[in-house]
């Protein structure tokens, strides 16, 4: 389980990410979320290093809803 850093800032900016309710889940998922289809799917080996550290960011900056569909 990844535990966000509370001292990280997304873009520069420390913002307030509001949450909704998915559907009928129950899940609470950030209202920002992250599209990921192309970081297993196009990405050569020299760019996993620099995807990761855009992943960690919003991971640190409390976004949890993250899209994988390509």
């Amino acid at each position: 389980m990844y535990t966000p850093n509370p001292q990280a800032e997304l873009f520069g900016r420390r913002l307030p990410i509001r949450t909704v309710i998915l559907g009928k889940t129950g899940l609470e998922v950030t209202r920002l979320g992250a599209g990921l289809s192309q970081i297993g799917l196009k990405l050569d080996s020299s760019q996993f290093e620099q995807a990761g550290r855009a992943l960690n960011a919003y991971l640190d900056a409390g976004v949890n809803f993250l899209d994988t569909a390509p």
